[in-house]
Order: structure tokens, then C-alpha cells, then sequence
């Protein structure tokens, strides 16, 4: 597995580079992609990213090439909006990028920052369950 970290700048900058970070990392092998996104909601303005954040799941889901997308706020600190994204390859997370919702979700992203945020990208070849 290897872990790259993507995307850090001001206000709706960072998000927007991950279409230039996606078409830079594709993969010439079938490799599972994850990616952990991090954004610091401004606290008045989290309802309106929770509402959004309840679009992008729903509809995210949806695509083909999407194993699980989720979202969640951070139980530490509840500004925190945390994104968990699994793609069968580099194609269907390039394909999301490009979806009607997650463009609506980047235009509306400058109003609701209150900091730069985190993206981490995983490519994965290998899965197995842990036993507790």
C-alpha cells in the first residue's frame, strides 16, 4: 500500500488541485484506491456542508466504480467533516471527480472552509479482514 498525501493550500485552492493530483497518480495496474479527506468547516456553516455531505454520499454511492463512500464528522473536534472513499481503480475515482455533485460540492467548498484541507490517497493491492 502506499499512502500519498495531496492537496494543501488556501480556501477552495486545495480541493480544486485534486483533479491535477488525480490525473497525475494513475495506475497502469487494477490498484484499489482510498482516499481520506479532511475539511475544517467553519461552524456556522456546518449544516450546510452536512446537507452536502448527504448528497455527495448518496449520489457517490451511486457510480459505478464506487466501493463505499462515506462521511462523518470527527467525534474530537465536530467542525471536522471526514470523507472515506473507496475506488475499484484510478479511472472511477477520475470519473467522480468529474460528477455533477462532486463539482456542486467544490464550488460551495470556499464558503465553508475554515482551513485547508487534508486529502490523503491510498492505492491499495491487497485486502484482508483483522480479526479483533
Amino acid at each position: 500500500m502506499t499512502a500519498v498525501a495531496a492537496g494543501r493550500g488556501g480556501n477552495g485552492v486545495a480541493f480544486r488541485d485534486i483533479r491535477r493530483f488525480v490525473a497525475g497518480l494513475r495506475s497502469a495496474s487494477w490498484t484499489m484506491i482510498v482516499l481520506h479527506a479532511v475539511f475544517p468547516i467553519e461552524p456556522d456553516k456546518l449544516d450546510d456542508a452536512l446537507d452536502l455531505a448527504e448528497t455527495m454520499v448518496e449520489e457517490s454511492n451511486e457510480e459505478p466504480g464506487v466501493i463505499n463512500y462515506r462521511a462523518a464528522t470527527d467525534v474530537g473536534a465536530g467542525n471536522l467533516l471526514r470523507f472515506f472513499e473507496q475506488y475499484e481503480d484510478a479511472a472511477a475515482m477520475e470519473a467522480h471527480v468529474e460528477s455533477d455533485h462532486f463539482e456542486e460540492f467544490e464550488a460551495a467548498l470556499p464558503d465553508l472552509l475554515a482551513g485547508d484541507p487534508d486529502i490523503t490517497r491510498f492505492d491499495v493491492d491487497s485486502v484482508s479482514d483483522v480479526e479483533l
